[in-house]
């Protein structure tokens, strides 16, 4: 095929017709779902998305012109995981045919016929290609489907050129190495992702702590370098820009599965019906090519920490701000002390976080995390952004912080004895939930 979408609608107009109905994963690659959304839904097929984490449940999404469902393992921007197994099985079981698109594993770490699928979908143009210089898709079926296939390419006269089947063939030869590197670089990027303070979540199946790490284990013998991070909320556009216009190593693209490492945003809100993404803060999709590891971790650091010092995350709301308000500025002031006291002044008088940081001799990160430690705390934002300060984002002391800073001035100038009375009678109103 001529690319890695025109296998994908190929193979599913080998497979339906007017009055069909169709199952689709709703984590399906963007552009498929537009097919289906599009040209078929023009055409009389009618398509269904579904939760990619249904399993054996997509029995009850079945019509009775239901002929074909479409999967996609993990899925794309949000790397689910899906039971194909199971979902094979039902398919079968009532007369469907099983569609894959099996780009992120490839055929090197998954073998989706094994797994019961009938018709498998490759992007050539990303792994099997390997150099970024082809566009190009296969599209792989039983014997069963393989003449039906064949027959829909012929009628669109879809092809590929004879020195773009020799650069795949060149690639194909190399599948192997590249993609241990690529498989090695991912997983250790990824687990280094999740020690960095400004990131929430990572999305890479081949993690232990991953929602399908399970399936994955049992069904992949191996990982592409392909997954996401999910930012910490607050993070302003200029910020995510700074990070992401100074990195070295990492391109921005969309064309994936080359040698080199790519980082790009991603918002996959608008591309999901059968289920939601909740998800506050920036996504982000990374591949991970072939450069040296501590190369890749030292640039994306670097673009880190620019976002963390050119946007201060807003604060959040804690869940306990219906206490009396008089308890909650007892508390905070008396459990302050003078290096968190310091910090809010600092914060006051400067307009931001990093300029009190860089006032008071400590760290960003370290300045941060102690206002972070206030707002857990004591339950209130007592920093709250401002238009001014460094790229567009500075900070001042909210109401409630002014307030928590005088009454913890107040506290302080009272004998020691009666601070610590003050101490013992808040502490069981700070362990009490109401």
């Amino acid at each position: 095929m001529s690319s890695g979408l025109a296998a994908v609608t190929n193979a599913v107009l080998a497979c339906v017709k007017s009055g069909d109905h169709i199952l689709v994963t709703d984590n399906a690659y963007g552009p498929t779902r537009r097919f289906c959304n599009t040209f078929l839904a023009r055409f009389g097929v009618e398509t269904t998305f579904y939760d990619p984490s249904i399993g054996a449940g997509i029995a009850g999404l079945f019509k009775d012109n239901t002929v074909a469902v479409y999967t996609e393992a993990p899925g794309s921007q949000t790397f689910d995981m899906s039971d194909i197994p199971a979902l094979s099985k039902v398919a079968h079981d009532k007369g469907a045919v099983v569609l894959m698109d099996n780009t992120w594993a490839s055929p090197l770490y998954f073998d989706p016929f094994a797994k019961g699928v009938d018709i498998v979908v490759e992007a050539v143009t990303k792994y099997i290609c390997g150099h970024s210089d082809v566009m190009m898709g296969i599209i792989v079926g039983t014997e069963e489907w393989a003449g039906p296939v064949r027959d829909m390419a012929k009628l669109h006269g879809n092809a590929c050129g004879p020195n773009d089947l020799y650069l795949a063939q060149r690639g194909l030869r190399t599948l192997a190495v590249r993609m241990a590197q690529n498989q090695a670089n991912g997983l250790e990027l990824a687990n280094w992702l999740r020690g960095r303070p400004e990131v929430k979540r990572v999305l890479h199946p081949g993690l232990t702590n991953d929602p399908g790490h399970e399936i994955w284990k049992r069904d992949f013998t191996g990982a592409s370098g392909l997954f996401g991070f999910v930012l910490n909320e607050g993070y302003s556009r200029a910020a995510l820009a700074a990070m992401l216009d100074g990195l070295e190593l990492y391109g921005m693209g969309a064309s994936w599965g080359g040698y080199e490492s790519l980082i790009i945003p991603a918002n996959p809100r608008d591309f999901r019906t059968a289920t939601t993404w909740d998800e506050p803060g920036q996504l982000l999709r990374v591949h991970a090519g072939l450069e040296d590891i501590d190369d890749l971790i030292a640039d994306l650091g670097a673009g880190l920490d620019r976002l963390s010092a050119i946007a201060e995350p807003a604060l959040g709301t804690g869940a306990t701000m219906h206490r009396p308000r008089i308890r909650l500025l007892i508390g905070a002031a008396v459990a302050l002390g003078p290096g968190k006291a310091a910090l809010l002044e600092a914060i006051g008088r400067t307009g931001s976080i990093s300029a009190a940081a860089r006032e008071m001799g400590m760290s960003y990160r370290r300045a941060w995390s102690l206002v972070d430690r206030m707002n857990a705390d004591f339950v209130g934002p007592l920093v709250e952004k401002t238009a001014g300060g460094r790229g567009g984002g500075g900070a001042q002391l909210s109401p409630l912080g002014g307030d928590v800073l005088q009454r913890y001035h107040a506290i302080e100038h009272k004998a020691a004895e009666s601070v610590e009375a003050d101490m013992e009678a808040f502490a069981p109103l700070l362990r009490d939930p109401e």
